[in-house]
């Protein structure tokens, strides 16, 4: 079996550590193994914590799934992981104009977010809603999709458009993608 040596960066008490891996392990007994010989890492929940590949372009950067093997990421020795805590609070404006913070997996697609932010608000229909950025806030605003509807005339749209709330020069996310990543 192949081995790794990696860098771990333990996030939280900003301390780097070199550890060796074998290549086909999976990320989860990566961060039991973490968890295990390195004291700063065990400090709160196992499953709130994973590792992140960081990258200099800041959209470039992954989480690596749990259930993926090292050798999966083609991860090379000398490589930095950083261990990390994935829960992190998300500002939501929603419909009527009220902001909302919630816990999200930021590891999460937007599609995984997008439904658990819905759960805590009381909405039943989270495929119908998508997050989209607003541009002078780092805050998330959850909408309505407009579906693919042909319309008659630009009257009509344009009735439409005022009625749903909804904007077709919208910048949505992409929901297969993680917010990260985007």
């Amino acid at each position: 079996m192949a081995t790794v040596s990696l860098k771990i960066h333990i996030v939280k008490s900003n301390n780097v550590k070199t550890m060796q891996f074998e290549e086909s392990m999976i990320v989860y007994d990566v961060c039991r193994l973490i968890r295990e010989r390195v004291p700063d890492a065990a400090q709160g929940e196992p499953n709130e914590y994973g590792l992140f590949n960081p990258d200099e372009d800041p959209t470039k950067g992954r989480w690596l799934e749990q259930g993926r093997t090292l050798e999966y990421y083609h991860l090379k020795n000398g490589d930095v992981l950083e261990y990390r805590k994935k829960i992190r609070p998300l500002r939501i404006k929603t419909l009527d104009g009220s902001i909302k913070t919630i816990l999200v997996d930021d590891s999460a697609t937007v599609a995984e977010i997008t439904k658990t932010v819905c759960d805590r608000i009381g909405i039943i229909n989270p495929e119908e809603f998508c997050l989209y950025p607003e541009q002078e806030t780092s805050e998330m605003t959850l909408r309505r999709q407009q579906q693919q509807a042909h319309v008659r005339n630009q009257k009509e749209m344009e009735r439409l458009k005022k009625r749903l709330h909804t904007d077709d020069e919208s910048n949505w996310l992409n929901i297969h993608k993680s917010l990260r990543e985007q």
